[in-house]
């Protein structure tokens, strides 16, 4: 399934009456609870559920953790968005030799 937008997640996933707002489910990508990717676009924030790991939840929440930190490595790696440590010499820290 991949990456849907919250009110496609929302309908596939829920019933009517027990279904989270979307705005509920943003907060969730945004706050880590479910894995998913923000875009900023620089006006707004575009949020993405990931589906196949919300498929994938074990119900144990230490595991889903790992699981979905381990994802998001994959994601990031594949689409490039790892960040980088920023390299500094020696001479350009504070108290630097």
């Amino acid at each position: 399934m991949g990456l849907m937008k919250p009110k496609e997640f929302r309908e596939t996933y829920f019933r009517n009456g027990n279904a989270p707002s979307e705005q509920t489910l943003r907060n969730w990508v945004i706050e880590g609870i479910v894995a998913g990717r923000v875009v900023n676009t620089g006006r707004r924030i575009q949020v993405w559920i990931d589906a196949e790991a919300w498929e994938a939840r074990t119900g144990n929440p230490l595991a889903d953790k790992v699981l979905m930190a381990r994802n998001n490595a994959r994601a990031a790696a594949i689409t490039g968005q790892r960040r980088r440590r920023r390299r500094t010499s020696a001479l350009s820290r504070p108290g630097g030799a």
